[in-house]
């Protein structure tokens, strides 16, 4: 999984959920690094804040989006 948010406090919210969960994750910076992170390893499932600096969720998750992984397509919703 993996969680991409600017805020420490949601990103901490998130990440425990999953810990709880038993569901290992992992959580870059920010947008720019989320794309890059996609791009290099299949995630079941991407958490992605809408509103970041540099690259906001929007932006990142429309290259993510354009590409198949697997078969699968993976979509973005707003």
């Amino acid at each position: 999984m993996l969680v991409v948010d600017d805020s420490a406090v949601n990103q901490r919210v998130a990440t425990r959920m999953l810990e709880n969960m038993g569901i290992g994750w992992t959580s870059p910076a920010n947008g720019r690094e989320a794309v890059a992170a996609v791009q290099n390893e299949a995630y079941a499932a991407v958490l992605m804040d809408c509103q970041m600096p540099h690259m906001d969720g929007f932006e990142a998750t429309m290259p993510s989006a354009a590409r198949k992984r697997g078969g699968k397509r993976i979509r973005s919703s707003r």
